[in-house]
């Protein structure tokens, strides 16, 4: 679909009502949809040239190679597909048309037939690509005379993640339902306003599995922060916090919030196991989700400290190589502290003794894998490029 333009938020200024709506581009048809047909499982895998499509389409237990157009018009696009398939001796032929409401959603109906011609299953569908889905939030609104409107918003997929590289092309502004002209008014985009605050809490997994282990991991993982810090932090990025845990009930504090980059490494690497494993409480076991559920509780202190002059934007990463053991609080209470908080959260989990499903929901904005010592840099560069975005 080209150019989608949907009224996304207001902003009330005196008498004056600006709307603000995005010209997302959506990405066509391409990608992997999936949903319910009639409480049949359908899983939609397309590629797109130009105006054709053409993927797998599995309905149920049955799998047909599809093939069709799209008008590619508008937010009401189209599409319609046919196909041969299926699991038995003979092949069975599928059609399907949707359309196409808004990003990322699909609806439409679905039809099998025999190989003699005679229809075997018809229902409707609804499907959903999380990628191509755009949801955007208004966080406040400012206005400065004479006649400026400052509009601090974020933009993500339908996965959680920041939509990046936005433009000023990519969005309109309306006055009482009514574009505004170019030749009357103008906007900007500035990723990194001087009225934000952007803070960033680094909670550090300082267990017995990491401790205990091959002393090269340690010093991987205090490199690799290091550099993490030399991505996200200083006069133009974030102000980040250093915290660690184990498998005491709190979280323990290296560093207050600071954008001074050599003073919050030279945390980093005057870390020692020993010296960690000799502090008073130290308990090899992991309070996971507890220490979750603290930075993200240090983020509400710093917003509340911040004041109401400037938008505060936290983010919480959170580094860990096992699981919860201490118990102290549960995957499905951490959980919902991530989904109910207004912060960013990521997550990066070495080795194979993670579990990756938990980490992706308390990383809700993000989660990064390192299979070994090795890998540990890349994966925090990779949070570290997306927070930046």
């Amino acid at each position: 679909m080209k150019n989608i333009t949907k009224k996304l938020a207001a902003c009330v200024c005196g008498l004056m009502v600006l709307c603000i709506s995005s010209n997302a581009h959506a990405a066509g048809m391409a990608g992997t949809w999936k949903g319910l047909c009639d409480n049949r499982d359908i899983k939609l895998v397309l590629t797109q040239t130009d105006l054709q499509v053409a993927g797998t389409l599995e309905l149920g237990r049955e799998t047909f190679t599809v093939a069709g157009s799209t008008d590619n018009s508008s937010d009401n696009g189209t599409l319609t597909l046919e196909g041969t398939g299926g699991n038995g001796i003979f092949p069975r032929s599928c059609t399907a048309d949707f359309t196409i409401p808004s990003p990322g959603q699909m609806t439409g109906a679905v039809t099998v037939r025999s190989s003699f011609g005679l229809k075997l299953f018809s229902g409707e569908a609804s499907l959903l690509n999380p990628e191509v889905q755009v949801d955007f939030t208004l966080v406040i609104g400012h206005a400065q005379t004479p006649s400026n409107i400052y509009l601090f918003f974020t933009v993500e997929d339908g996965n959680g993640k920041p939509v990046t590289g936005l433009q000023n092309k990519d969005f309109e502004i309306y006055e009482d339902d009514i574009p505004i002209s170019q030749l009357e008014g103008s906007q900007t985009i500035f990723p990194n306003p001087s009225v934000y605050t952007m803070a960033t809490v680094l909670l550090l997994d300082m267990s017995g599995s990491l401790l205990n282990a091959d002393p090269s991991i340690f010093a991987s993982l205090k490199d690799s922060a290091a550099a993490f810090l030399d991505n996200v932090a200083g006069e133009q990025g974030q102000e980040v916090a250093i915290y660690y845990f184990d498998g005491q009930a709190q979280i323990h504090k290296l560093a207050e919030f600071s954008n001074d980059i050599a003073s919050l490494k030279a945390t980093i690497q005057s870390l020692t196991a020993e010296g960690i494993k000799a502090a008073a409480g130290w308990d090899p076991s992991t309070n996971l989700n507890g220490a979750v559920q603290q930075g993200l509780a240090a983020l509400d202190a710093a917003r509340t400290a911040t004041g109401t002059d400037k938008l505060f934007i936290g983010t919480l990463v959170t580094f860990t190589d096992g699981t919860d053991q201490a118990h102290l609080v549960s995957d499905e209470a951490a959980v919902a502290s991530v989904t109910a908080a207004t912060h960013y959260s990521f997550t990066i989990g070495l080795g194979g003794e993670i579990d990756e499903s938990h980490l992706k929901n308390l990383g809700r904005s993000g989660f990064a894998f390192a299979g070994d010592a090795e890998e540990l840099n890349a994966a925090f560069n990779e949070i570290a490029d997306t927070i930046q975005s």
